[in-house]
């Protein structure tokens, strides 16, 4: 059976965190019943049959990211009407430009006060999209420079990769270096996170290119699943 649409679905990595956010929604959405799961899966799950009408989700250090980015533009096209919040400090800025392509989905970090965490809550309950500030990162990076990371995610090692791709050693070095900083990747930790997510990234990259449509930023258009 369909529930009421002013729910709202939350996942934590976190059960601490889980105790936190449960806090703040009574604080903020006293009149919308909160749903929680402990499984990520589950939850994008449960969003077909709850039809929530925002889904927040937290990611700590103990998440596995893998998946996450095409879960999300999954959800995307199932779920329209539906807000994304996606609260964590990993990877925040690359969040944010994908996001630029999902009308509903927004990020927020982590430690962001508890002020303004209830206001992008209320907004995102509040109005048909959520505002938001414009991503400075470019997620459209060149079929070169996904190419590389993949392989490295794969255990290539740079000669390696630059045999395959039949360039110098020094070229590939380069086109990763601009790579990271063009996605604002500036710790080991932000680049094994980086690893985890880049064929996603790739795949949804590939399609934002031949559907030059959807590159429209913050469209009212649905993005459909990658």
């Amino acid at each position: 059976m369909l529930m009421h649409p002013q729910h709202i679905m939350f996942y934590s990595s976190d059960k601490l965190a889980a105790l936190g956010l449960q806090g703040v929604l009574e604080a903020c959405a006293s009149d919308y019943s909160a749903y929680q799961q402990w499984s990520f899966s589950e939850a994008i799950a449960e969003c077909g049959k709850r039809h929530p009408r925002l889904f927040i989700c937290i990611f700590h250090e103990n998440m596995l990211l893998t998946g996450t980015l095409n879960a999300f533009f999954t959800l995307q096209q199932r779920y329209p009407s539906m807000h994304v919040l996606l609260l964590t400090r990993r990877l925040v800025p690359l969040f944010n430009g994908v996001g630029q392509y999902l009308p509903q989905f927004s990020v927020m970090d982590l430690k962001s006060p508890h002020k303004a965490i209830i206001n992008r809550i209320k907004a995102c309950l509040g109005a048909p999209k959520s505002a938001r500030a414009a991503s400075t990162v470019d997620i459209m990076l060149s079929d070169r420079a996904l190419q590389a990371l993949l392989m490295q995610a794969w255990g290539c090692s740079i000669v390696q990769i630059a045999r395959h791709m039949a360039v110098s050693t020094k070229t590939i070095n380069a086109c990763k270096m601009q790579a990271l900083a063009a996605l604002h990747i500036k710790t080991r930790h932000e680049m094994v996170d980086l690893l985890m997510l880049i064929d996603e990234l790739r795949m949804i990259v590939s399609w934002l290119r031949m559907r030059p449509e959807a590159k429209s930023r913050l469209s009212d258009a649905t993005i459909a699943a990658v």
